[in-house]
């Protein structure tokens, strides 16, 4: 027998109990996500009220870092640095050395097969230990 027809409301307060969370409010609802989200997609009160849901949750994962950064916490410091203090040099990068010397005028004058080259080139040297500037001039 089908399973009868949850309401606007009935779908809020799955949200809701849900934080938002649109499968467990599925789960509850004995309901597919696919299924949840086609009413959500129709109805903008339930879409506002799912926004909202996850700008309180955003709001609280928030809180918790700020806690845990007052608390001395080394992951949650190195992770609002990372993300909030780039304008204060607080960026990841990678550094590449190059240790062969490649001189090409214009990628577009090269052929084919000076390309492959170019790249198998630097293939096997990957493979094999590092070239010095010693070796490579």
């Amino acid at each position: 027998m089908p399973q009868a027809r949850k309401t606007d409301k009935q779908l809020l307060a799955a949200l809701e109990a849900s934080m938002g969370n649109v499968s467990a409010a599925a789960r509850a609802l004995g309901y597919t996500r696919r299924r949840v989200e086609q009413r959500i997609a129709k109805s903008p009160k339930l879409q506002e009220a799912k926004n909202d849901l996850r700008e309180s949750m955003t709001d609280n994962a928030e809180s918790a870092l700020n806690r845990a950064i007052l608390q001395g916490e080394a992951w949650a410091v190195c992770f609002y640095l990372k993300c909030q203090a780039k304008n204060r040099g607080y960026v990841e990068r990678t550094e590449v050395q190059q240790t062969t010397k490649v001189t090409v005028s214009s990628l577009e004058s090269m052929t084919d097969d000076e390309l492959v080259a170019i790249v198998r080139e630097e293939q096997a040297g990957r493979s094999s230990k590092p070239v010095t500037p010693e070796e490579a001039s």
